[in-house]
């Protein structure tokens, strides 16, 4: 309460206007994090339906009830179902929102443009009315120090073919609308670019590949289910490689970890013919080229490959590759 009984209000901020960039980056996030959780959930499900599948007759025998056993499975075939089918959801979500992301920050690419361009108007108004004060003082005509350059560019450079080079100040107006004009064309290349649908990546072990893969929410790599699926046919096949092969600089023992893992995809779909699972070992040339997440990685014959974000720099990749 304020002297002579007026009661004060104190009036209420208003809130910031949320960021619509971050706002849809955001979305990007959270879709690609509910995808992983889902698929993971469906994977966790399945394992645990396969477990109870081979365990059931042997529990019938010791006196569980059918009935109770085949209701878990139900509910376990359910929550694989519906925690893929969540995961597929999220997936499509995240296309559409990696969109609206992408719509996003060109609006706002040009928006900067549009408010550079209102600030390089102010600007020249404000340099000519200054100017046109000068020139009645002075009784006589101004230009600025680039457009006298660009006049008197004939009278410079001596001989024919010589080259001379200038440093003058360019108007700040100039500056901002040349601004205005990149923001512009890069809005322009934000719209048409696609996502990430290619690479390759490195990894000590299943989990970690996963996270790897997953860890750019912008990139669309192969779906949980797929890499799962991928690393127990390489493993499998890498088993019977060994199994195969008892002595020799290919020998590996049977039961050595694996530990060396590297998924190779383009149009988010796996490349199996440049994707393997290994076991790192001293005797490896390049266990320190395959640490996880390096950039850059040893193929098989001995070429140096850049990791790949972008359909074109796979083909390129490949061809290379091929031709070594």
């Amino acid at each position: 309460m304020a002297k002579g009984g007026t009661q004060m209000t104190s009036k209420t901020e208003k809130p910031p206007t949320p960021d619509p960039v971050e706002l849809a980056r955001q979305r990007v996030a959270e879709l690609n994090s509910q995808e992983v959780k889902f698929a993971k959930q469906s994977l966790t499900a399945f394992a645990d339906l396969s477990d109870l599948r081979s365990k059931r007759g042997r529990a019938v025998l010791e006196g569980a009830v059918p009935s109770e056993i085949n209701r878990e499975i139900r509910e376990l075939e359910d929550s694989i179902e519906t925690s893929a089918e969540a995961a597929a959801a999220a997936r499509a979500l995240r296309l559409v929102a990696l969109d609206a992301l992408r719509n996003a920050e060109a609006d706002e690419l040009d928006r900067q443009k549009t408010q550079l361009e209102r600030d390089a108007a102010a600007n020249k108004a404000a340099a000519d009315e200054k100017r046109r004060e000068l020139e009645a003082i002075a009784g006589c005509g101004y230009v600025s120090e680039d457009e006298l350059a660009y006049a008197r560019r004939g009278q410079l450079g001596g001989a024919p073919g010589n080259v001379a080079v200038m440093t003058v100040k360019i108007p700040i107006f100039k500056q901002l609308l040349n601004e205005a004009a990149l923001r512009h064309q890069r809005a322009v290349q934000v719209r048409l670019q696609e996502p990430h649908r290619a690479g390759s990546i490195d990894a000590d072990s299943l989990e970690q590949l996963v996270g790897l893969v997953f860890a750019d929410p912008t990139r669309i790599g192969p779906t949980i289910e797929a890499i799962t699926a991928w690393f127990d046919g390489a493993v499998a096949n890498e088993l019977r490689r060994r199994q195969r092969i008892d002595h020799g600089a290919d020998f590996v023992p049977v039961h050595a970890a694996i530990n060396k893992l590297r998924l190779t995809w383009k149009n988010g779909a796996i490349e199996v013919s440049s994707s393997a699972v290994s076991s790192a070992s001293p005797s490896t040339p390049d266990v320190q080229a395959h640490a996880p997440g390096n950039v850059l990685f040893e193929s098989s014959t001995g070429a140096t490959v850049q990791a790949i974000d972008t359909d074109a720099e796979f083909a390129r990749a490949a061809a290379t590759e091929q031709s070594a």
